[in-house]
């Protein structure tokens, strides 16, 4: 029988197999047929052939059947069990778990027994010599050196301290459910540990030499707030807040969190945030060891950044995310008789700035409160104006651009308005192309030889025959119409 069927410690059922194992094979007659039937491969029988009779535990009426219950009975090898056969037994010993599926020994003397044997806290008391004081729930008083009586719920002195005594270890007080004591002063010349041993406490108070200044904690009535202050003697005491390692600083309300200050390494530069006095407006500034610190803000994802006035009742300013941006718009202002920029920035060399309205929405600029330029376009525009400057010596350009192959630029005037030109215009050549050698210009009274160049026209709107339209030739104005 293969020894992997059974489980360690199967003694039970290794001898029940034996018994079926002599039953199915008794006498010198079984064997001889045992070797008629399985004396090589060809003819040997399969397990379920042979017959078993039920003895003992085993119900079944064949080998392999019989095997198979016993397998399906038997302890499946186990971890624990496993690690408790590895334990060594000795005098005063009790094994204990360390880990998942780990045992160790610890020393379990006569006294630790005695203690387990005791059947109540009575009985443990009575073992460990204690009076009724173990028992009592109220206030001492009396002296150190004296008798404390009375009821045991606060220890309380002349000065409402408990101060210059000395606790045996582990100098704890209020190791189990405390009652209501008053603790004016709780001095210790280490470190003072509150809600558990030192290691594993919730609050954990550390002595400074000299100290003046300290924490101070209040509770608050209905409606109002719990306070945690710094107070003493200095005039300003600030307070600071550290973690350890990268963790950040979490601040929730109603278990949501709200705000997190998240760790950066090496962080010589921060955020300062400033209320106002009346009449005047909180800061947020950036301050540190460098001489100039940027503030920079930043979405998750592709959120936008928005600024809000109205305590976020109405959305002022918006910044979107586009994928992969590279360009930005740069604002800057401006010392006195300076410009107040908004500028097109970033890594590439040429970077358009672009104004948009939405919808029907006009594009428009105001100076000294007045609309200076209004710009508009129709539905499904596809031609534009565009203006642009010029080099030392070359006009401005004011052209018609967009999709069309022939463009043409037209002024509106509103009612009787016209459209005025300060100087003289130079129109286009037959074949659409721009030309300066003949301006016209046009006013009253007769032109002067020292205006204008030769070529020109002059339309003189109180002329008369040969006065009405004059050409510049050689230097001097000749009235041709």
């Amino acid at each position: 029988m293969p020894a992997e069927i059974f489980a360690d410690g199967d003694q039970d059922y290794i001898e029940k197999f034996n018994t079926v194992a002599q039953q199915a094979f008794d006498g010198d007659a079984a064997a001889g047929r045992l070797d008629d039937h399985i004396d090589g491969t060809a003819d040997k029988h399969g397990a379920s052939a042979i017959v078993n009779t039920p003895a003992g535990g085993i119900a079944a009426t064949d080998v392999q059947a019989a095997i198979n219950e016993l397998d399906g009975d038997k302890q499946d090898a186990n971890a624990n069990l496993t690690a408790l056969a590895g334990q060594t037994g000795a005098a005063d010993k009790v094994s204990y778990w360390t880990a998942a599926a780990t045992l160790a020994l610890t020393t379990l003397g006569s006294f630790g027994r005695t203690m387990i044997a005791w059947a109540d806290a009575a009985a443990a008391r009575t073992g460990l010599g204690l009076g009724t004081l173990a028992t009592q729930n109220g206030t001492f008083s009396g002296t150190s050196s004296g008798t404390n009586t009375g009821d045991q719920t606060s220890v309380t002195g002349s000065a409402g301290s408990l101060s210059g005594a000395t606790f045996a270890a582990p100098g704890t007080i209020g190791g189990g459910t405390p009652g209501a004591a008053t603790f004016t002063t709780l001095t210790a010349t280490g470190q003072v540990s509150l809600g558990g041993a030192a290691g594993a406490e919730a609050l954990r108070a550390l002595v400074t030499a000299s100290a003046v200044n300290r924490f101070e904690l209040a509770g608050s009535t209905t409606g109002a707030y719990i306070g945690l202050a710094a107070q003493g003697s200095d005039t300003n005491i600030g307070i600071a807040y550290q973690t350890k390692g990268t963790g950040g600083h979490d601040f929730y309300t109603r278990g949501n969190r709200q705000v997190v200050i998240a760790n950066a390494a090496n962080a010589v530069n921060s955020i300062a945030l400033y209320g106002a006095a009346t009449g005047s407006t909180p800061l947020i500034l950036t301050v540190g060891g460098d001489a100039n610190v940027s503030l920079n803000l930043s979405s998750a994802g592709t959120g936008a950044v928005n600024l809000y006035t109205g305590s976020t009742a109405r959305l002022g300013f918006q910044v979107s995310d586009v994928a992969s941006a590279v360009n930005f718009v740069g604002v800057s202002g401006a010392a006195t008789g300076g410009n107040v920029v908004v500028q097109a920035l970033g890594t590439n060399t040429n970077v358009p700035l672009g104004l948009y309205g939405k919808g029907t929405g006009a594009v428009f600029t105001v100076v000294r409160g007045a609309v200076g330029l209004y710009v508009d376009n129709p539905a499904s525009a596809v031609n534009y104006a565009y203006i642009s400057g010029a080099a030392t010596g070359s006009p401005v350009s004011f052209t018609a651009a967009g999709s069309d192959t022939n463009r043409s630029i037209t002024f509106i005037t509103a009612g009787t308005g016209t459209a005025r030109f300060s100087n003289k215009i130079y129109p286009g050549t037959p074949a659409a192309a721009t030309q300066t050698a003949a301006g016209l210009s046009a006013g009253t009274g007769a032109p002067s030889n020292s205006d204008a160049s030769d070529g020109d026209f002059y339309f003189r709107s109180d002329g008369g025959a040969l006065t009405s339209i004059y050409q510049k030739r050689a230097g001097a104005w000749v009235g041709i119409v």
